[in-house]
């Protein structure tokens, strides 16, 4: 797994801070066992000396209590450190044996109920303890075999417990169910329950979620799945289906590379996406939706290959959106302030442009009827008192389209014009004759498209409704 800190990469696991205080806290414990036969009250004594042990390796205001230690194992209640703020670990078992204790190694190390939290302040995180020792979770995966060799315990296992990251726009709460394999093969799985993700007023809510990687030694990489069931959205404008998805995680010392695919059960809502993060550059998190498909107004709206930037880096993010089969009659109302009205679908592509600040762009958008319909226009959208204006006004009243163009762009203000062409009659005026018309339309379709896509540029802006 990734440090907290984006900025700090991988380090050799021979020179982490934490498997090197886990090596001195092993000669601690040999020494605690041969004073612990002839020295009492032994457990007293064993505790004083690891609070001595720990505090030379850089930690703060460390307090723990041994409530049992033999020869082939002890437990510590209530080990506490840092202050006012404390890292909290209610208990922690290791197992031993004075041979792996005379080398410097544990056989198995169980930690229950830890609770580490993080905050993000001014683009740096610090934990909650450890702030006056160094400021960071120092973890990183061994990326060799003489960095897995060199780890100084056979299995880890954290139970019950829960990492709690809040950053300056968002906040995770993440239970923990982690277990570390060395042997037979190096492995690492993940499991949890009940995570949550809080930006702004949008709060996503995942079932569950689990992670399986294994070392590939051959390749210098972490490799497996990953699952994540039962994502549900909540202060949406959208109404958004529960999701699932899974995908694979590959981790080297360049980067992390995701993959995954999402959708809902009656597969109207589809994602294929790949997630990569270069180690060592500040806001290299780039996500790429390779497919995309939702449901909108009665038809879908698709896209390929969108690129999202991640991180503190914003840019213009292009879409060329395809829209399928959408319901006419909402977009006309929008477009009008519900004082046209139509029937029929439309269909097309619109190419748009997302900038940072959440403007949407559109260029040369083209929507085409895909069979005749009916399009109703009220009067007082076409003012004027011209002859051939008072022809069309009463024309649109109940025009009987054969085919329907409807071209979108913005101009240099920002402001969305939108063309309608047109052939067919009105039965009713003109005597009932075909006619050709180009239709100008006011009203602001924009909010109508950015309600659907601001969650591509900002997931914020899934919230509002303008």
């Amino acid at each position: 797994m990734k440090s907290v800190s984006e900025n700090n990469p991988p380090m050799p696991v021979l020179k982490n801070p934490v498997w090197r205080r886990m090596a001195g806290l092993c000669a601690a414990l040999l020494l605690l066992l041969a004073a612990a036969v002839l020295l009492m009250p032994w457990k007293m004594i064993a505790a004083g000396r690891l609070e001595a042990a720990l505090t030379a390796q850089g930690l703060r205001d460390v307090h723990l209590t041994v409530s049992d230690i033999g020869l082939s194992g002890m437990t510590l209640k209530d080990v506490t450190i840092g202050a006012p703020a404390s890292l909290v670990v209610p208990e922690l078992k290791i197992d031993y044996a004075w041979r792996d204790l005379w080398s410097g190694r544990l056989r198995n190390l169980n930690i229950g109920g830890l609770t580490v939290e993080a905050r993000q302040t001014g683009g740096r995180w610090a934990v909650t303890g450890l702030e006056s020792g160094g400021g960071a979770l120092g973890v990183a995966l061994p990326m060799n075999e003489a960095q897995i060799a060199a780890i100084p315990l056979e299995q880890a296992r954290l139970a019950q417990s829960r990492l709690l990251l809040t950053a300056e726009d968002w906040a995770l709460d993440l239970p923990l169910e982690l277990i570390w394999q060395k042997t037979p093969a190096p492995r690492l799985a993940y499991e949890g329950k009940n995570l949550s993700l809080t930006m702004g007023d949008l709060k996503g809510l995942v079932y569950a979620a689990s992670v399986e990687l294994a070392f590939d030694a051959g390749r210098g990489q972490w490799r497996g799945d990953w699952r994540i069931e039962d994502i549900v959205l909540r202060g949406s404008a959208l109404e958004i289906p529960p999701l699932a998805c899974k995908g694979s995680i590959n981790i080297d010392m360049a980067q992390i590379a995701v993959h995954g695919v999402c959708g809902s059960a009656d597969r109207l809502w589809q994602a294929e996406f790949t997630l990569d993060d270069r180690f060592n550059k500040s806001g290299q998190w780039q996500l790429k939706l390779v497919s995309m498909t939702m449901p909108w107004n009665g038809g879908a709206l698709a896209a390929r290959n969108v690129i999202v930037p991640m991180g503190r880096a914003r840019r213009d993010i292009h879409i060329d959106l395809e829209v399928k089969r959408v319901v006419l009659d909402t977009l006309v109302e929008q477009m009008t302030g519900k004082r046209a009205s139509a029937k029929g679908a439309v269909s097309g592509r619109l190419p748009v442009t997302i900038k940072p600040d959440g403007a949407v762009i559109v260029a040369a958008g083209r929507l085409q009827a895909e069979a005749p319909g009916v399009i109703a226009v009220a009067p007082d959208l076409i003012p004027g008192d011209h002859e051939q204006v008072v022809l069309v006004r009463e024309v649109l009243k109940d025009f009987h389209y054969t085919r329907l163009r409807i071209g979108l762009d913005s101009g240099k203000d920002g402001k969305l014009a939108v063309m309608l062409n047109l052939a067919g009659n009105n039965p009713a005026a003109a005597g009932g004759r075909m006619v050709n018309l180009n239709v100008h339309l006011g009203g602001d379709v924009l909010k109508l498209i950015q309600q659907s896509l601001m969650t591509l540029s900002d997931p914020k802006q899934f919230l509002r409704h303008e």
